[in-house]
């Protein structure tokens, strides 16, 4: 959107919007962050505007951030779902990093005999591209997310009565618990996106069929619209610029060869159709070989799984639970996003 086409209440709510996020990145008081995050994104929402809208402020530039975690998959599933929702591209790394030193004494008593581990430890890291505005939500969206994950875990596991808490924080359960709950919060995050989105198509048809806007709802800003535009700029930051048309080239060029290929085949097929049939099944073969030595990488040496089983009673608990957590933070009641101040 360019900004000198933003009406003077649109440029007064990208002003609170900014000091919005100022406040979200610079108070140390997590709830407090997660509001002024919220209303952000719904201030935005509620005036049709996008990020985009911000891209001539600090805020609005686009950059790359590391945040600690991702050692579980859950973790980085999680993640991945609010990076989605934010227009974020996300991805996880691990690396070797100078041991703190609190954690020296730690790797003393551990008798670490390889100089380098003595003195470096693994860290797992969430890596996010985007907007400076999106990468704060996915931020304190995640940490707010992760908070409310790990205190329905210790609720949970505060029932058990055969072992101390911090051995049941540890445990298969609370593992299991943890990974169901994340799964249906990420699972929420993405159906309200899908209502979201059919919602606005809903309104997109109905405008144009009463004719109003409909001239120009090709050029709407709309979260369609901004998903692509923002994948496509994220991707040209991080590989170079223009590197997403030229991949949409290629990507189109191989899809074209391609079907070439299959009419070609599908030609040959019709005339030679007995060996059309022996290639068939030789390709079909050749697929369950794969299929079975994959499977036989997955065993252990007497034939498990290398993965332990889940607790499938502490994770049905942990999806009910997560049926229950505000994907907002339930920090503000407030229903018209347009009356919230700074």
């Amino acid at each position: 959107m360019n900004p000198l086409e933003l009406t003077n209440e649109q440029r007064l709510v990208i002003t609170k919007v900014e000091k919005l996020l100022r406040l979200a990145g610079g108070t140390t008081h997590p709830e407090e962050a997660a509001s002024a995050a919220k209303k952000a994104a719904d201030l935005l929402l509620a005036y049709n505007l996008s990020e985009a809208a911000l891209g001539h402020s600090e805020e609005g530039a686009r950059g790359k951030e590391h945040m600690t975690g991702g050692f579980y998959e859950y973790e980085r599933d999680l993640m991945r779902r609010i990076a989605e929702v934010n227009f974020c591209m996300y991805n996880w790394s691990v690396q070797w990093v100078k041991r703190p030193d609190n954690e020296m004494a730690h790797a003393k008593v551990q008798q670490i005999q390889d100089p380098w581990r003595r003195e470096n430890i693994k860290r797992h890291r969430h890596r996010l591209v985007g907007r400076k505005v999106a990468i704060l939500m996915c931020q304190q969206m995640y940490e707010y997310l992760i908070g409310a994950i790990e205190r329905g875990t210790k609720e949970y596991v505060a029932l058990r009565k055969d072992t101390t808490i911090n051995a049941a924080l540890r445990s298969r359960t609370a593992a299991s618990f943890r990974e169901g709950m994340a799964e249906e919060v990420g699972w929420r995050l993405w159906v309200r996106r899908q209502e979201q989105l059919k919602e606005e198509e809903a309104k997109m048809r109905t405008a144009a069929a009463n004719g109003n806007g409909s001239g120009n709802t090709a050029n709407a800003v709309t979260i369609a619209s901004v998903q692509k535009s923002e994948y496509d700029a994220n991707m040209d930051f991080q590989y170079g610029e223009g590197w997403s048309a030229r991949n949409r080239a290629e990507s189109a060029a191989r899809q074209a060869a391609r079907k070439a290929a299959e009419d070609e085949y599908a030609r040959w097929a019709e005339v030679h159709p007995e060996e059309a049939a022996k290639k068939e099944a030789e390709a079909e073969a050749e697929a369950e070989r794969e299929r079975k030595k994959w499977e036989k990488r997955g065993k252990g040496s007497r034939g498990g799984t290398y993965e332990k089983p889940k607790d499938w009673n502490a994770h049905s608990a942990g999806t009910e639970a997560g049926r229950n957590v505000s994907l907002d933070a339930q920090i503000d009641k407030t229903r018209d996003v347009r009356k919230l101040g700074c």
